[in-house]
């Protein structure tokens, strides 16, 4: 009877000793999850924050992949150049194309079922210029840094276009002629 007895003590002690154990386990790992968790959180968070000042930072730049603009006044700090836009063109979007042997920054409204550029601008650093077919009369100016043209035609522009993006596109003549090297 003693063996018995002392068989279930040990028993007993062993198995409280387990939940013990795993108790203090249990809790100790729930800790570290929570800090795991809140330090997750905290850079999360972080993040975030950091993602909306880049956004913030590169609207403000007018060179952004489409920012939109309500104002009358295009200012490319980036290239240095600015256009003045007509009332219509309210809430126009403005997008950077870099490519190898040009950069495009396109005009257009999202709001359309064809998001068209209505309105580009080529820009050439001097060396893709060399290589760049360009039309007699369509460059707009130049800076030091760059060369900006236009490949604007007049003949045939509104076969792609809907009604609105064709009576933004016959303003776009007019556009161009405000445009100025800063």
């Amino acid at each position: 009877m003693n063996k018995l007895k002392y068989f279930l003590i040990v028993l007993i002690l062993s198995l409280l000793t387990a939940i013990l154990i795993g108790g203090i386990v249990y809790l100790i790992s729930d800790s570290k999850l929570n800090t795991y968790k809140q330090e997750f959180q905290t850079d999360l968070d972080q993040l975030k924050d950091r993602v909306q000042e880049l956004e913030n930072e590169h609207t403000n730049d007018n060179t952004s992949d489409a920012s939109q603009n309500s104002d009358a006044n295009y200012v490319n700090d980036i290239y240095g150049f600015s256009l003045n836009f007509p009332e219509s063109w309210n809430g126009y979007l403005a997008k950077t194309n870099e490519y190898d042997t040009y950069d495009l920054i396109c005009f257009y409204f999202d709001n359309q079922e064809q998001p068209f550029c209505i309105l580009q601008i080529i820009v050439y650093t001097p060396e893709q210029l060399i290589s760049a077919t360009i039309l007699e009369g369509s460059i707009l100016g130049e800076n030091q840094e760059y060369t900006f043209v236009s490949d604007y035609d007049m003949e045939g522009t509104c076969v792609q276009f809907n009604e609105f993006q064709c009576d933004r596109s016959n303003e776009a003549a007019d556009i161009l002629t405000t445009f100025k090297i800063l």
